[in-house]
This record gives structure tokens, C-alpha cells and sequence, in this order.
């Protein structure tokens, strides 16, 4: 199983590396490839998510939190954007897949995983998925 939240994933540094990217991309595609077979008629939206630390707002969650720079933003954005190119081209396994994708976080500000624009970052995380995933 894999969780993005699950502190067996979640690198003890906090910070959205390229290890975690490679299992976030193994993720994506093993549901995709899980909702193709168990649910032949579902399709499958994959999720992208840069960032989370919810322990503000529940205190009582054990989730270690999660950071990323806008290089690792765009790394999971292109593993997601990989996913969706290969679903595209036909790859059976994905056919679950449609050509979409779900800003986990959009305002997430409480939780540190919001996507728009913020103080920090500006339009940054917005405009790396944006650029990363028009192709």
C-alpha cells in the first residue's frame, strides 16, 4: 500500500525528494493499473499534490508534514505528466486514466500545501504543473 501521508513514505528531512517521487509515480501508476482491473468501467484522475502539514488543524493527525521547492514540485508533476502521456499512447495498462488531473491542494494555506498564488511562491507551484503538463 502507499499513502502520501503514510510516515513510512514520507522522507525523515521533510522535503519532497527525487526517492519520494519515484514512489509517488509508482503509486499513480499502480492505481491506475488497480482501477483498470478491479473497476473496468471507473476512471481514474490522477492527484497531484506538492506539499502538506496538517498538523495545525489536526493536531491530534501524525502525519509528518511535507515540503517541496518548485524543482521537486515540477518532478512529481512530470511523473504525473509521464502517467498521462503513456495513457494517451495507448498503454492497456492505463486505460483507466482519463486526460485530467486533481489539484489535490488547491487552498490548502492551513495546511501548507496550497497550489495558488502564495507570498512565498507567487504563481510558482500554479505555473510549474501548468508548464509541466501542457506538454
Amino acid at each position: 500500500g502507499y499513502g502520501i501521508y503514510d510516515p513510512r513514505y514520507v522522507p525523515a528531512s521533510g522535503r519532497l525528494d527525487a526517492a519520494y517521487a519515484s514512489r509517488y509515480e509508482q503509486a499513480l501508476r499502480g492505481w491506475a493499473e488497480l482501477v483498470g482491473a478491479v473497476a473496468p468501467h471507473a476512471r481514474f484522475i490522477p492527484p497531484l499534490q506538492f506539499a502538506f502539514d496538517d498538523r495545525y488543524v489536526r493536531p491530534e493527525a501524525r502525519h509528518p508534514p511535507l515540503s517541496s521547492s518548485l524543482e521537486e514540485a515540477i518532478a512529481i508533476a512530470r511523473a504525473t505528466r509521464r502517467l498521462l502521456d503513456d495513457a494517451g499512447a495507448g498503454d492497456i495498462r492505463y486505460r483507466s486514466v482519463l486526460p485530467a488531473v486533481f489539484i489535490a491542494s488547491w487552498n490548502e494555506h492551513l495546511e501548507g500545501s496550497a497550489v495558488e498564488w502564495t507570498d512565498e511562491h507567487g504563481y510558482g507551484y500554479v505555473m510549474a504543473a501548468a508548464n509541466v503538463l501542457r506538454g
